[in-house]
């Protein structure tokens, strides 16, 4: 990427018609809209979508690429395409990433890989939802002898999800931890306010705790079972590699 694409990019994109401003505190809506008006004067125009962002992602076969960096440690990627923003199961997917390598220190891949074996430095998963499509992806740093054997590993938890349903129990312990993880991150204000403006700018609207629990509340075994069978299949997932 050049200098000249970014900006070009950010010339593109970063418009004021495609901004949503969120403030909270003790101010007048006047008194915003003056700040508003002064940081990006002119007329305002209507929101509009850009065409080449609306277009669909391309099927790409899975690929592995290696990258050499003459590091002291593998860093490895391994992930898919996933769930839209705007898909009615994101939720589940959340809830799942989290049981494979959330913040918490029982999470299945920190147990197995890190402290049960002793084979990685770090390991974490995400899901990171976009308004076209969603990145689901696990990350370990290990030594590049304990590599080949990391990666098996992350690959049989996938497809255990797979084959073996969580338990009522399991999932109730779930809902628990994840429940206390937002009540953690609810407490920093940056945190919120982020919520808040990415709720606005990509639904319309901000989603209330109350809501997001019944959510929560409405999630089975089955239905995570069901989206693990489908995003879970190891022959789609990519991986990158730097070692």
């Amino acid at each position: 990427l050049t200098t000249e694409q970014q900006r070009s990019f950010f010339a593109r994109y970063y418009r004021p018609e495609r901004m949503v401003l969120f403030a909270q505190g003790a101010f007048t809506m006047e008194e915003l809209t003056a700040f508003a008006e002064a940081a990006y004067p002119g007329e305002a125009l209507p929101y509009r979508n850009s065409p080449e962002l609306a277009q669909p992602l391309p099927e790409l076969s899975p690929r592995t690429i290696i990258r050499r960096k003459q590091t002291s440690q593998s860093h490895v990627l391994i992930g898919r395409s996933a769930y839209s923003l705007y898909h009615p199961r994101r939720l589940e997917l959340s809830l799942l990433a989290n049981i494979l390598g959330g913040n918490g220190m029982n999470a299945r891949l920190n147990m197995e890989l890190r402290e049960r074996r002793g084979l990685v430095y770090h390991v974490e998963c995400n899901y990171t939802p976009y308004i076209d499509t969603g990145l689901f992806a696990v990350y370990f740093g290990s030594s590049h002898r304990a590599e080949a054997e990391a990666i098996e590993l992350v690959l049989a938890e996938l497809e255990r999800m797979r084959q073996q349903p969580l338990s009522e129990q399991e999932l109730a312990a779930a809902l628990r931890q994840l429940r206390g993880q937002l009540l953690i991150s609810a407490e920093s204000r940056e945190q919120s306010f982020l919520a808040m403006g990415k709720s606005f700018l990509h639904l319309h609207r901000y989603i209330e705790d109350a809501e997001l629990q019944e959510r929560l509340g409405q999630i089975t075994t089955e239905g995570l079972h069901e989206v693990a069978t489908e995003l879970f299949d190891t022959s789609h997932f990519h991986r990158l590699i730097y070692r």
